[in-house]
């Protein structure tokens, strides 16, 4: 177990930062992180399209539940693109000339099977949850690809939990209530 100093506390205050979960994401080509989730803060390190990240966000910051959306990759409109003029040329091709440009049939044939399976690949879309803080502008998300993506839904939730518990630690030393997982805070008990 650490022990560091939290700036986000009073000066003399130490805050338990301990390891809760980890999760692992990975779009082939794109994305490698490791998201580590502690007490107070996520830990994110990795590469996001060739750029190296080593950054903490600190939970107090973050709204919960978070945003969920589904998007293709890029790829999928590159592949998308690719196809259709391959397909116009293979047409113009056959269709447009009398004799018959065999070279350019068999060329377009031959390019045209790589990108049909290259857009298969990236016709999956991606769910994402996008975490805001309280200004509303998105803090980090989370892609559910690579090797714990089974853990996808259990890593949120640790996330909310442990965004939960933070308010409630934050209420109940300001005098306040508690505060629920949805962000609404109960009466303090006397």
């Amino acid at each position: 177990m650490t022990v560091e100093p939290n700036p986000y506390n009073a000066p003399n205050e130490v805050n338990d930062s301990r390891l809760l979960a980890t999760y692992n994401e990975q779009i082939k080509f794109l994305v490698s992180r490791e998201i580590e989730l502690f007490s107070d803060r996520l830990h994110i390190c990795g590469n996001v399209r060739a750029i190296r990240i080593d950054a903490n966000v600190p939970l107090q910051d973050l709204v919960t539940p978070p945003d969920r959306i589904w998007l293709r990759s890029r790829h999928f409109v590159w592949a998308t693109w690719l196809n259709w003029i391959l397909l116009g040329a293979l047409a113009v091709a056959y269709f447009g000339f009398e004799t018959r440009a065999m070279g350019l049939i068999g060329l377009s044939t031959i390019i045209l099977i790589p990108a049909l399976v290259y857009l298969i690949y990236n016709a999956r879309q991606n769910e994402y949850a996008q975490y805001k803080n309280s200004s509303g502008v998105v803090v980090f998300d989370l892609c559910r690809r690579g090797p714990s993506a089974a853990e996808f839904e259990a890593f949120n939730n640790a996330i909310a939990s442990a965004v939960s518990r933070l308010a409630n630690h934050a209420m109940q030393r300001s005098g306040g209530g508690d505060v629920s997982a949805s962000g609404e805070s109960t009466p303090a008990a006397r």
